[in-house]
């Protein structure tokens, strides 16, 4: 996979006003290394049509298949990990959201939510603060937030935005930034973030967030910085 060039967003104090520099993005992936320099790293991405695009690897070099048979041949775009647990997003099926949550690594892949409790949206991203904690954002200014592992996923969606967030980072079940395409109300990418766990959301609209038409990518350092 090549790098691509972009731009990333850095902010102090709640991100009320942001600075622009250029650095590589890789989107769809997720690792971790482990005591004794055991490595552990996931990609997803477009399926083939006949089995899902989940990749793993524990050296960084090779690379091999995981979840065919369990979890269908659509298009995942987002992948999030935290010990061994791992959560997948990608293209609705079935009438609502596709998250897929697997315990062991990668072994077993279970779906989480049902269409009483997910809309029927593509999700585009995840990000996951602990094991129980994880937030996904996809099209129509979807937020999806848990607080124990995903067996309850609440919706906390943004109500004044429309288009598709691209980007998720979190602190906490409270604090966490979601991102994404231009929002047509201001002209500029759509940024905004809470502090009360999607309850309401705070739109920021200062500095460089003014001259970018997309933000694909966030990580938040702490509550302070992103």
């Amino acid at each position: 996979m090549q790098p691509l060039t972009g731009k990333r967003q850095r902010s102090n104090f709640f991100s009320d006003v942001w600075k622009s520099f250029a650095l590589c993005v890789i989107a769809a992936a997720t690792a971790r290394a482990n005591p004794g320099d055991f490595f552990t790293g996931w990609a997803v991405g477009s399926s083939d049509g006949s089995t899902p695009n989940i990749l793993c690897t524990t050296n960084g070099r090779h690379w091999f298949q995981q979840g065919a048979g369990q979890v269908p041949a659509i298009n995942l775009q987002g992948v999030a990990s935290v010990g061994s647990n791992i959560w997948i997003v990608g293209e609705a099926n079935g009438g609502y959201a596709s998250i897929y949550h697997s315990g062991d690594d990668g072994a077993t892949w279970v779906r989480q939510g049902d269409a009483g409790s997910l809309p029927d949206v593509e999700m585009g991203k995840c990000w996951a603060v602990n094991d129980q904690i994880v937030w996904a954002v996809g099209y129509s200014g979807t937020v999806l937030r848990t607080a124990n592992g995903g067996a309850d996923w609440q919706n906390v969606s943004v109500p004044f935005f429309s288009n598709m967030f691209q980007a998720v980072t979190a602190v906490d079940a409270d604090t966490a930034w979601v991102s994404g395409q231009a929002d047509p109300m201001v002209g500029f990418a759509g940024l905004f973030y809470t502090t009360n766990g999607g309850a309401t959301w705070t739109q920021q609209t200062a500095g460089g967030v003014t001259n970018v038409d997309h933000i694909l990518g966030l990580v938040a350092v702490d509550s302070q910085t992103v």
